[in-house]
């Protein structure tokens, strides 16, 4: 997953999950090591970006 801000590219790795396939990073098949699904850890990880990069207060 590539995150950019501030003219800079940042890759956020979602392994152990590839990127297509059965066990990609949105297969909610799939778990990683510390149980939680490929998917979860995704969301988790895409909430995380849009939460760290939205302006704060009221819109």
């Amino acid at each position: 997953m590539l995150h950019r801000r501030a003219g800079k590219v940042t890759v956020h790795r979602l392994d152990p999950a590839p990127h297509l396939g059965r066990r990609s990073y949105i297969s909610p098949d799939a778990y990683r090591p510390d149980g939680r699904s490929h998917l979860d850890h995704t969301t988790d990880t895409v909430l995380a970006l849009i939460r760290a990069t939205r302006p704060a207060g009221p819109r």
